[in-house]
């Protein structure tokens, strides 16, 4: 999933991962471009002088890039407007125009999702990317900090979690499928479930898991993240709370390991706490991590382990798997670090590599990152 950054002092506007976490996409005020996380390098670049851009994020692994303009952006773009450009072409393929100014973009393969300060817009794109459908549009609360979340289990699969009408509530548009056949489908398809009172305060974070079944929520304090269920009753059902810290940080990103066995949180303290979802019964976690199988922990769980970047930073993006985390600062600052959840607790996390994106230059297409399909 992608953030935007909660900071004008930062070297970009947004940072996503695309859905294997080998990639990483921005956009800042000097252009955006593609880079491989590990090792880091740049794929593709696009520089601008007319003015720089709020969001850029990735299709999978094709050549496709939905962006976002600025307040003052090239000529063709708008911050209110959403352009699939294909940059192996360089060129432009759909654009989406939307009432008000975009504050929050995320994508999965079939599935377009934007936010805007009062609502959030969903479109289904086409295979081949020749056709935008416009799916439904759903009320939030004020949402300036674009807040939503989308599984990467793409098309009909794809699940969606935003702002529900009131703060600290939150909708969750469920997949087709076997979960959402619990609920009556709402217009696109995906049953509607409405989390009421989830947090007291505003949210800060949210977060699904790849098919959609595990919710991660923050709000503004910062303490605790909360795990639901979607896909057991109605209503999502509150699994256990994660403790981050006894004291309050800006939540700025929460990720699911790909097998939804770890967690990921990053915050405006500098540091990405990891924590296990494992359950006791391993034949249940192979299988899919069942919610029958979480226990609730008295008292909230604490991370197994934490990673300190060494300085406070506002926005930092973070993304798992069962054995590597990997960061990126604000100002394009590149962490891979190992984990080894069987290691003395200061030991579990071990910086493999730090590397700086390349965020300036000439214009750079170096690599095709695939084709115009994905790969998963």
């Amino acid at each position: 999933g992608g953030m935007k950054v909660r900071s004008s002092d930062g070297a970009m506007s947004s940072v996503s991962f695309n859905a294997d976490m080998s990639c990483v996409a921005c956009a800042g005020p000097s252009g955006f471009g593609v880079f491989s996380t590990s090792p880091c390098s740049r794929l593709a670049w696009q520089s601008t002088e007319e003015g720089g851009f709020n969001f850029a994020e990735m299709f999978g692994r094709t050549n496709m890039l939905l962006l976002v303009g600025a307040v003052v952006c090239p000529e063709g773009f708008s911050d209110s407007t959403v352009v699939l450009w294909d940059h192996k072409r360089r060129e432009r393929r759909l654009e989406i125009t939307l009432p008000s100014v975009v504050t929050g973009l995320c994508c999965t393969m079939g599935t377009i999702v934007v936010s805007l300060e009062y609502r959030v817009a969903i479109y289904g794109v086409s295979s081949d990317f020749s056709n935008v459908t416009f799916e439904r549009s759903i009320e939030t609360v004020h949402n300036p900090l674009g807040i939503i979340a989308v599984s990467c289990l793409g098309n009909e699969r794809a699940s969606i979690a935003c702002p529900g009408p009131r703060v600290g509530s939150i909708r969750v548009l469920i997949s087709k499928g076997e979960c959402a056949q619990l609920v009556g489908p709402g217009r696109s398809g995906r049953g509607e479930r409405l989390v009421e009172g989830a947090h007291k305060q505003a949210l800060s974070c949210l977060a699904l898991n790849s098919d959609g079944s595990l919710l991660a929520s923050a709000s503004q304090s910062g303490k605790w993240i909360r795990l639901w269920a979607t896909s057991q009753t109605e209503n999502p059902t509150l699994l256990r709370e994660l403790r981050r810290g006894t004291l309050e940080a800006d939540i700025s990103h929460i990720s699911f390991s790909r097998s939804s066995s770890l967690l990921s949180c990053a915050s405006d303290a500098g540091t990405v706490h990891l924590f296990s979802l494992l359950a006791d019964d391993q034949t249940a976690h192979q299988s899919g991590l069942a919610a029958t199988v979480l226990a609730s922990v008295q008292g909230g769980q604490r991370s197994f382990a934490r990673y300190d970047l060494g300085e406070r930073d506002p926005s930092i993006l973070c993304g798992v798997t069962d054995s590597t985390l990997v960061a990126v600062t604000s100002q394009g600052g590149v962490h891979v670090v190992s984990i080894d959840g069987e290691a003395p607790p200061e030991h579990r996390c071990t910086l493999v590599s730090c590397s700086q994106l390349a965020l300036e230059g000439e214009e750079e297409w170096m690599v095709d990152t695939s084709s115009d399909s994905d790969e998963g």
